[in-house]
């Protein structure tokens, strides 16, 4: 009895291991949510939940920088709602040939907090900057005193936020496509 026992308790420890795994792959392939495309407009509306995350806009191309083609401007219901995509180095880059054109990008959505650290920083740099201009004989006091009133509109709108800061939110790009 014992030696029919054992190969049988073996067996189904055999068939059981090979049914789990089976199972996690299956749990893994759903788990796996495809990537549903947003609109500029849906994809700004929900930017605190998706930042740090995959990916795909799409939107109308009203600029590509003109030097480098690595970044693009896309537009959603109306010009003024847009976000930044930079092409990175996966993508390559944007023509210009592109503007007018809706495009589906996929990639990962970026932010850049501007905080009073940041503001302080610039605010140091700048002053060093304008001591350096009036050691050299340099006239910048209306560059000094524009880039001055920046810094302040940045400190305002920090101070208006609940956040305590900035965001500034960009698509980092992985591919991109015309889409029709």
């Amino acid at each position: 009895m014992k030696n029919i026992f054992i190969p049988i308790v073996i067996a189904i420890s055999m068939f059981s291991c090979g049914n789990e795994s089976t199972k996690n792959v299956k749990v893994e392939k759903t788990e796996k949510k495809e990537l549903v495309v947003l609109t500029v407009d849906e994809l700004l509306e929900n930017q605190d939940d998706l930042i740090g995350k995959e990916v795909i806009v799409k939107g109308t191309v009203d600029h590509v920088c003109k030097h480098s083609g690595k970044k693009a401007f896309i537009f959603g219901s109306k010009e003024d709602v847009r976000i930044k995509v930079e092409a990175g180095d996966i993508v390559g880059g944007f023509d210009a040939d592109l503007i007018g054109n809706d495009i589906e990008v996929k990639g990962i959505l970026t932010e850049f907090r501007i905080d009073q650290d940041y503001v302080n920083k610039l605010e140091s740099d700048l002053e060093a900057e304008h001591k350096e201009g009036e050691e050299q004989n340099h006239d910048g006091d209306k560059e000094y005193k524009e880039k001055q009133e920046k810094i302040k509109d940045l400190c305002n709108e920090i101070a208006s936020t609940e956040k305590g800061y900035k965001s500034l939110i960009h698509v980092e790009g992985i591919s991109f496509h015309e889409s029709k």
